[in-house]
């Protein structure tokens, strides 16, 4: 007899985050932050059991990047975990897609009887733009913040570069 599983409500929430901007934020949408090329790019996924019954089997995949490394893989109800994956950045507008998946259990960690034992599952884009690090030839105003020259947004003119190296002393010469 399962009556006691009336009333169940399994569910599973994840929220990524690329080198900490939150994916249902400023990196859920195109272009996401700019990073740069050849940078190391770090994935965070916080994973919530949203449900009322506990989660065996959570895992997170990432459809382009594959499985990120979970330290645990049972939450109790209400209960996080962060898990996380690690790349370089790429040149140009990147994207890729979480998914995470949890079996719902009775306490004793066994899946759920029939559907109330079906896989939960969620999932949040992300993306990024992957520039190069070069010294370009026009100083403009950056109207919508995404490192990129578009139309629409005007030169400056009369602007004078310096470069300086590292030490903040010793400038670095540049063009004519």
């Amino acid at each position: 007899n399962h009556s006691h599983y009336s009333g169940l409500d399994p569910s599973v929430e994840v929220v990524k985050y690329t080198n900490t901007v939150d994916a249902v934020g400023d990196a859920n949408d195109e272009p996401g932050p700019v990073l740069t090329v050849g940078d190391p790019v770090t994935w965070l996924y916080v994973v919530t059991n949203t449900g009322n019954v506990g989660l065996t089997g959570v895992g997170v995949s990432d459809d382009v990047e594959g499985d990120a490394v979970c330290p645990k893989t049972v939450l109790a109800p209400g209960e996080s975990v962060t898990c996380e994956l690690t790349g370089t950045v790429t040149a140009g507008q990147y994207a890729n897609n979480a998914l995470v998946t949890g079996v719902p259990s009775d306490p004793n960690g066994d899946p759920l009887p029939g559907p109330s034992g079906t896989p939960v599952t969620d999932e949040d884009p992300s993306h990024y733009v992957g520039v190069g690090l070069s010294l370009g030839d026009v100083v403009f105003g950056d109207v919508n913040d995404n490192g990129v020259f578009d139309s629409g947004e005007s030169g400056v003119s009369g602007v004078v570069v310096q470069l300086f190296a590292a030490d903040g002393v010793t400038e670095i010469p540049v063009g004519p």
